[in-house]
């Protein structure tokens, strides 16, 4: 089961490369889905990895994020990008807490 950040992630990327042809940079598919930081999109992106929703070239290369058979299926039916829930957004992520220095 996808949340709607990672269907957000899936779809933008699909838009893009079939714009232009080759997959969005952290940079840009954090513009596009409303993150900031780049980290946070590689933690979707990962997450999409191991769930089998992306592929990338066996050698890393840039750009080269691809979706398949199963990620192509759990965004068919959307036209737009899926709102993200707030309470949805901070389950996905969870940052490290800090430990503040009682000086």
């Amino acid at each position: 089961m996808l949340t709607n950040r990672e269907k957000q992630v899936l779809f933008a990327i699909e838009q893009y490369r079939l714009k232009n042809g080759y997959a969005p940079t952290y940079t840009e598919l954090g513009n596009i889905v409303g993150l900031r930081s780049r980290s946070a999109v590689h933690k979707y992106v990962q997450r999409l990895l191991k769930k089998g929703c992306l592929r990338q070239h066996p050698n890393g290369l840039h750009r080269t994020l691809s979706l398949t058979l199963e990620g192509r299926f759990a965004i068919s039916n959307l036209k737009t990008l899926p709102k993200v829930d707030p309470r949805e957004e901070q389950a996905g992520l969870n940052p490290r807490k800090r430990r503040v220095s009682p000086c």
